[in-house]
């Protein structure tokens, strides 16, 4: 299905949330590291957490990236997955209900704002971050300096349905998912 519009979308850690770039690994690897989850929320048990990021296999994300990046940073806690296009990420309670789609949720003023625009089914959402390039050495994780800071476009999402979902505050917010 060929795009009607593509939209820009700001994902991952950056300078205002998380406090660092995530890294691009010494083989082009890439990995956006999720922004801390709001603590207005309440998450379920199970939910990823930091912890976690150090445990996923080919999404392996070494601690010493953030801590060293910015000293009293702590790496714990549940993580915010949007857009969850990395399934192994998930968490297994919603693996179970989302198979391996892909999955981008928006709520209250950006879901208001997605509506006012016209986003609709067809619509290409590419994230950007901000990202720095890393390398592993003896084991342990550092960024590259003097290497600078870059945006770079590190996935996409083409809408395939909208699913609304109501919510008891009266705002509204919707699931987008991948077409099928």
């Amino acid at each position: 299905m060929f795009p009607s519009r593509i939209i820009l979308s700001r994902k991952g850690y950056d300078q205002a949330s998380g406090g660092c770039p995530s890294p691009i690994f010494q083989d082009g690897t890439m990995f956006s590291i999720p922004i801390p989850e709001n603590n207005k929320h309440t998450v379920p048990k199970g939910h990823t957490r930091f912890e976690d990021l150090e445990k996923q296999g080919e999404y392996c994300l070494p601690r010493e990236l953030v801590t060293s990046s910015r000293p009293g940073r702590t790496f714990a806690g549940p993580v915010h997955l949007d857009p969850d296009i990395r399934p192994g990420l998930r968490p297994k309670l919603f693996s179970a209900v989302c198979g391996s789609s892909f999955i981008f949720g928006q709520d209250g003023g950006p879901q208001t704002h997605l509506v006012n625009q016209g986003v609709r089914e067809g619509d290409l959402f590419l994230f950007f971050g901000l990202f720095r390039w890393a390398m592993l050495r003896d084991g342990v994780a550092y960024f590259q300096r003097p290497e600078r800071k870059m945006h770079v476009i590190w996935g996409w999402l083409q809408i395939g349905e909208i699913y609304p979902i109501p919510r008891l505050s009266g705002k509204s917010n919707a699931l987008i998912s991948q077409p099928t």
